[in-house]
């Protein structure tokens, strides 16, 4: 069986150092990539990561405080002020954000407006027509090159 992944073993030091900025300091940082001990100083203001999902680890440790210490401890450790077998695994926040935001992302797609281009339904099934709009709706996010293939 393998052990269970802590918050440092997923993407989340990037966005957990600018939740931990925020709670501790009341500043929104550039995360990891300004390179300095927020442990210990202030760090400047930044805006090197979009603000939504920093906002979301805030809030919920001000819902759970052994999530809270969990984030500082991670934030501590990814900074050498302890080491990181002294952090607890519990990443069942994280677990349950993930999954609100991949289900607010299928809603959208599910109910993309109905005046998209869409294939015609030539004995396929709904969620084929999903799919299909689906990849309408990214390939008009893609530049002009990449859709005319050049």
């Amino acid at each position: 069986m393998r052990p269970p992944k802590g918050l440092s073993d997923f993407d989340q030091a990037f966005y957990l150092s600018v939740a931990y900025d925020l709670n501790h300091h009341g500043v929104f940082s550039s995360g990891v990539v300004d390179d300095m001990d927020r442990t210990i100083a202030t760090p400047p203001p930044g805006m090197f990561f979009g603000p939504l999902y920093p906002w979301l680890i805030v809030g919920v440790t001000k819902l759970d405080d052994r999530f809270a210490k969990t984030v500082d401890c991670g934030v501590e450790a990814h900074h050498g002020k302890r080491p990181d077998a002294d952090c607890d695994i519990y990443v069942w926040p994280v677990h349950i954000i993930h999954a609100l935001l991949l289900t607010l992302g299928v809603l959208a797609v599910a109910r993309a407006p109905e005046s998209e281009p869409r294939p015609p339904r030539r004995g396929r099934g709904r969620c084929t027509e999903h799919y299909a709009r689906a990849g309408l709706m990214v390939s008009t996010l893609l530049p002009d090159r990449a859709r005319s293939g050049g």
